[in-house]
């Protein structure tokens, strides 16, 4: 009985505050989230190139000083694709509707 409580309550304290430092890391990712999703932003369609493909995304842009708070990739295009203008210019018509969408999405209360 006196070595399951020498074990045991070592052992129930560790998970306690194991769950407590969960907890509050998770509340504290959860806040910066938040205080993210609360900086005034639009969504944008963009692109770039890297290494040989252009990388057509959406972004979440900040209004006051265009930094760049989030961004999704639509779609990826080989530079050397035959049909590189035609895919570039649906995965740009792609990024424009999304764009829209999470613009519309965040309008909602």
């Amino acid at each position: 009985m006196l070595l399951a409580v020498r074990v045991l309550l070592p052992l129930l304290l560790v998970i306690g505050v194991l769950l407590a430092v969960r907890y509050t890391l998770l509340e504290v990712l959860r806040g910066a989230g938040d205080r993210q999703r609360a900086v005034p932003a639009r969504w944008i369609p963009a692109h770039l190139e890297k290494a040989g493909t252009t990388v057509v995304v959406v972004r979440r842009v900040a209004i006051q000083d265009g930094r760049v708070l989030d961004e999704r990739v639509v779609q990826r295009v080989r530079v050397d694709d035959p049909d590189y203008d035609q895919r570039f210019l649906e995965a740009m018509a792609t990024a424009r509707s999304r764009a829209a969408l999470y613009r519309s999405e965040e309008e909602l209360p």
